[in-house]
């Protein structure tokens, strides 16, 4: 077999390392032309460069192997696009995260003591009617999920007649334990307080969030940092000899018309408890 290059020269042509083509190999990627039966040598061609550029081009983009397979493997360029679309919603998604995570090591570095303490208050609440919209979404939509759902409560509540003046203008139920939190998504309530029980519509729900004691925490900050709150709360009622008896509850007690940085959003996390047996 002629005009076969070595995986060396191969290597160096297309700014691979022999290891990277080893793994594309392994992976059904870039297969080489020719392996000798008896050394086990690899062997390409030239006109397998242009796939090898192809391969490292979205290597470059970080898209993971078996996605780069399936635009490798696709038929037409509709999928293509498909494929590509769906990295740079991942690229875009990873760098908001990114950016959370450096605006939270600023606010660690400016603050290392006072950062993570907290006051938690027990006290009784009264039954509050909502009107309840119940969603899932993804890590990272969770702002534009609530926000959607927000505005058809707003739109219905308005319809009806049924704000509540002077409650916080918004109530969030998580349907989960800090435990069962999934970074791919979880399910929630976005609920709007009101004045009385009354009807609902379609995915709309008029429904009672029931009273009782609660443990209480406000904190200060981006939304996103209540997952550091909420163990941290749990640990806390645990030791002092108290019992979850529901999903927690944040209360979104910020206007965001007068207040737009997040550093400054107010929260309050309630959680239902009871006190335990004592032994």
């Amino acid at each position: 077999m002629t005009n076969l290059i070595p995986i060396g020269r191969f290597a160096q042509i297309t700014h691979l390392s022999v290891k990277a083509l080893r793994i594309y190999a392994h992976e059904g990627l870039l297969q080489p032309m020719y392996v000798d039966p008896e050394s086990g040598y690899r062997y390409y061609t030239l006109a397998q460069a242009a796939l090898a550029a192809r391969i490292r081009l979205l290597r470059l983009v970080d898209m993971p192997l078996e996605e780069i397979r399936a635009v490798l493997q696709a038929s037409d360029a509709e999928t293509v696009q498909a494929h590509l679309t769906n990295h740079q919603q991942r690229i875009t998604d990873r760098m908001a995260r990114d950016q959370q995570a450096l605006l939270l090591l600023q606010r660690v570095h400016d603050h290392p003591d006072a950062f993570l303490s907290f006051e938690v208050q027990i006290k009784e609440v009264p039954d509050q009617p909502l009107l309840s919209l119940s969603v899932h979404a993804a890590y990272g939509t969770f702002g534009q999920a609530i926000r959607s759902a927000f505005g058809a409560l707003v739109t219905f509540a308005t319809v009806t007649g049924a704000y509540a003046p002077g409650q916080p203008p918004l109530v969030i139920i998580h349907q989960y334990t800090p435990e069962e939190y999934k970074e791919g998504g979880t399910a929630f309530e976005v609920c709007l307080p009101t004045l009385r029980l009354g009807e609902g519509k379609q995915s709309i729900v008029s429904t009672l969030l029931p009273g009782g004691k609660v443990a209480s925490v406000v904190h200060v900050g981006p939304y996103h940092e209540l997952e550091l709150i909420y163990p941290m709360l749990g640990a806390w009622i645990e030791e002092h000899g108290y019992v979850i008896t529901g999903p927690p509850r944040n209360l979104i007690l910020t206007n965001h018309a007068l207040v737009s940085d997040p550093v400054g959003y107010q929260t309050e996390v309630q959680w239902p408890i009871t006190p335990g047996e004592r032994s």
